[in-house]
């Protein structure tokens, strides 16, 4: 049962120090997201192949698939688009540090795809009720962050100086986050089920602790704040939205 585990975790571990290598050597950050990508695929297909794989099997791990390669492809034509990720611009000629963003990335990689491991860690998987919740779930979150992403990406190649404030971006400031956040709260429901299925929701929690509190939000908001402060427009966006859902954050 918990050979997937082991060898997904050997799997993460592996490709992001062999790619880290790369991009240290080479001090690029073109590797970084593709390379996250990647490893959900590669997580995914070994899945797929320890087990007896089932019609449920398959959907969840698809789904990952199809969410891993449009974040994939988004996020390195964005870094081709920019030349750089400013992200990492004090830290990339740092050794350890720089080591420790992509140790930490492979160790999200394994975290997040807890709920897949868990389901090909049982052979037989239940269309039921609270299955289907998931799968809704994880579709509408991959379609609000695809919509998200395609909408800002057009925005920034008319107007790269300019803050994204039309489409999904009007109600919300992060309105990629809350689709993925959304995705991986479906995929984790999907997994609630099975024996271990607790430890699925550790996905979602892992997410969006880093979406809201380490990675995502508090760095771009940082970024905002420096670049656009002084817009009343800006000001003004920010009082009146909220972060990820309506009327709650």
């Amino acid at each position: 049962m918990w050979d997937v585990f082991i060898w997904a975790f050997i799997t993460a571990v592996s490709v992001n120090l062999v790619a880290f290598s790369f991009a240290y050597t080479f001090q690029t950050d073109k590797l970084t997201d593709l390379t996250y990508a990647t490893t959900f695929i590669l997580i995914s297909l070994l899945g797929l192949l320890s087990n007896e794989t089932s019609f449920p099997h398959l959907i969840v791990a698809s789904l990952i698939i199809l969410w891993a390669l449009r974040l994939g492809f988004y996020l390195l034509r964005r870094v081709h688009l920019v030349g750089r990720d400013e992200r990492f611009d004090e830290m990339r000629p740092r050794l350890v540090s720089y080591l420790g963003f992509w140790s930490l990335q492979a160790l999200t990689c394994f975290v997040v795809s807890l709920p897949l491991l868990i389901l090909f860690s049982e052979v037989s998987i239940e269309i039921s009720n609270v299955y289907i919740t998931g799968l809704f779930i994880a579709v509408s979150g991959l379609l609000l962050e695809a919509i998200a992403d395609r909408e800002k990406y057009h925005f920034k190649k008319k107007h790269p100086n300019q803050f994204m404030k039309s489409g999904c971006w009007r109600y919300i400031r992060h309105p990629n986050y809350t689709g993925e956040i959304l995705f991986w709260i479906g995929i984790s429901i999907t997994a609630i089920s099975t024996p271990y299925g607790y430890l699925s929701l550790l996905s979602p929690l892992w997410i969006s602790l880093l979406l809201i509190r380490i990675s995502g939000i508090p760095l771009l908001q940082e970024k905002w704040k420096i670049k656009y402060g002084q817009d009343p427009r800006f000001r003004s966006y920010m009082k009146n939205t909220w972060n990820l859902i309506p009327y709650l954050y």
